[in-house]
């Protein structure tokens, strides 16, 4: 790290985590199980740096963890590594299970340890987070898009296209994309029908273009197995005759 965070700027970061991971999104697939393991991670090296036992606060981050023994919650019996064993197992399951529960706390516990614990060493605290920062980072820069929907950095006027990439071309449709001078990806969706081009000039934009196509391959194959159903076909019943009239009826 180049230059440290203050005990401030961490806490700020962490609001915008804690949104990234409780907020509500056009994909609900992000953020990925394994990202909510690193809030989780970040919080068991905080705790390790506080001054007291702070059994309150472990209290509040089991019950945010999803803890089901209400034992926990007694003070006098809140065992203190109670708090670390279990996001470690989460943290553990969020990497190796094929489809674990989301924790969408994880982000809340860190922000709350970040502005209430007894940190009182701030290089300790920029030491055992900085291994994090990086994802972390990432996290924040998705919440902060899902409240203020802009971009964390500001695009420069002046960018250039810089690396061209070989577009792709499906039917009708085709995907130009290029790398511009600020480092950004560009997507161009280009349709013979209507004759439009989309541009997806965002990497918000193009994950939820990507999610809207994901969707749209389930409902696809979703007719298609309805269609390849073996129909029912109705046999027709025997004529009735009616005695009265003499005639045949359905």
């Amino acid at each position: 790290m180049n230059q440290a965070l203050s005990r401030a700027e961490w806490i700020f970061l962490a609001q915008y985590i804690q949104l990234a991971c409780e907020g509500i999104s056009e994909n609900p697939e992000m953020p990925r199980p394994n990202a909510f393991a690193v809030p989780l991670k970040a919080l068991m090296a905080v705790r390790r740096l506080r001054a007291d036992c702070g059994t309150g606060l472990d209290g509040y981050s089991l019950g945010n963890l999803g803890a089901e023994d209400r034992e926990a919650f007694n003070k006098r019996q809140l065992d203190p590594e109670a708090r670390s064993e279990m996001a470690q197992k989460q943290a553990q399951e969020l990497c190796e299970y094929p489809h674990p529960k989301k924790p969408v706390f994880a982000g809340r516990n860190l922000y709350v340890a970040l502005r209430d614990e007894i940190l009182p060493d701030l290089m300790a605290l920029n030491r055992v987070l900085e291994p994090h920062l990086p994802k972390l980072f990432r996290l924040a820069v998705r919440g902060q898009w899902m409240r203020e929907h802009r971009p964390a950095r500001v695009r420069p006027s002046d960018s250039m296209l810089v690396v061209p990439i070989p577009a792709r071309t499906a039917g009708s449709f085709r995907l130009t994309a290029f790398v511009a001078g600020d480092g950004e990806l560009r997507l161009a969706l280009e349709m013979e029908r209507p004759n439009a081009i989309y541009p997806l000039d965002t990497y918000p934009e193009i994950e939820e273009f990507a999610a809207m196509l994901q969707q749209l391959e389930v409902i696809e194959f979703g007719m298609r197995s309805i269609s390849t159903r073996p129909r029912i076909r109705r046999l027709p019943t025997q004529p009735r005759y009616s005695t009265f009239t003499g005639t045949a009826t359905a």
